[in-house]
Formats: structure tokens, C-alpha cells, sequence
């Protein structure tokens, strides 16, 4: 009989204050959901990012990276400095097709877009490393959109 109490004591259910249960739960849905949207397509460019001109060597370079910051700070730069080439052949190309007063005009939006951009894509106070990643990866995001929006222009 010692033995059985001993059981039933020791294998009771342990019910948590009010809230932990709800925390734990949400806590393990959101982690399940992203580690299975990171499992479900590595190195696979979502269709606007085909559209505006991602390189799949560019996620492909983050996936292998293994969440090492230089080596995801290289990846950045490597896709940067392409798409700020695209960015700047686009302007060139334009601003040497438009009369006076739209150059003007695409001189206004770029120096406007790139406030924009400096002011989105600011590294926050105090965010360290990851911030200073999220602060590069917005970066890049933001000039390959810019460079696809002139290339647009280009085609017009």
C-alpha cells in the first residue's frame, strides 16, 4: 500500500497558475510555425523576390551561412553591391534619357527614396548584432526594390 500512494503522489498531475499554460502553449505553436516555414524551403526565392530580382545565390549564400553573423554580414554585402549596381545603371540610363525638368524630378524622388530608406532601415539603439543584421537585410531589400522600380521606369 506504501508503494501505490507513493505512485499516486509522485505521478500527480501538476496544474501551473493561471496564464503559464496559455504562454507555454502560444510559445510552442509560434516556434512549431517557424521552424517549419524554415524547413519547408531553403535556399527558395519567394515569387516577388524572383520579380524584383533576388538572386537565388543570395539566399543560398544565408542558408549555408549557419546563422554566423560575418558570414551572413558577407552574403548581405555580396548582394548589395549587385543590387546597387542595378540601382545605379537604371538611374544613369534614365537620367540620361529624361529632358531637364524630369531629371530634376528623378533627382528629387531618389534623394527622397534614399531618406526614406535611411530613416526604415536605421539600426536601432542597443539592438546589437541581430539588429545590426536586420538593419543590412533592410537595406538590401530596399535597393533591390528601388533598383527594379527604375529598371520599370527604363522599360516604360
Amino acid at each position: 500500500m506504501l508503494h501505490k500512494e507513493a505512485f499516486s503522489r509522485k505521478h500527480h498531475w501538476y496544474a501551473p497558475p493561471t496564464g503559464v499554460t496559455e504562454r507555454i502553449s502560444i510559445f510552442i505553436i509560434v516556434s512549431l510555425s517557424f521552424c517549419m516555414s524554415a524547413l519547408a524551403s531553403p535556399g527558395e526565392l519567394s515569387p516577388e523576390d524572383t520579380k524584383i530580382g533576388v538572386r537565388p545565390s543570395y539566399t543560398q549564400c544565408l542558408d549555408a551561412s549557419g546563422g554566423v553573423t560575418p558570414v551572413m554580414r558577407d552574403c548581405m554585402s555580396e548582394e548589395m553591391g549587385h543590387q546597387d549596381d542595378r540601382l545605379n545603371r537604371a538611374y544613369k540610363s534614365l537620367m540620361a534619357n529624361l529632358d531637364p525638368i524630369a531629371r530634376n524630378r528623378l533627382r528629387g524622388e531618389e534623394r527622397a527614396w534614399i531618406r526614406k530608406r535611411d530613416s526604415r532601415c536605421a539600426i536601432r539603439p542597443d539592438s546589437g548584432q541581430g539588429g545590426e543584421l536586420d538593419a543590412y537585410g533592410c537595406d538590401v531589400q530596399a535597393t533591390t526594390e528601388r533598383a527594379f522600380e527604375l529598371e520599370t521606369m527604363l522599360k516604360r
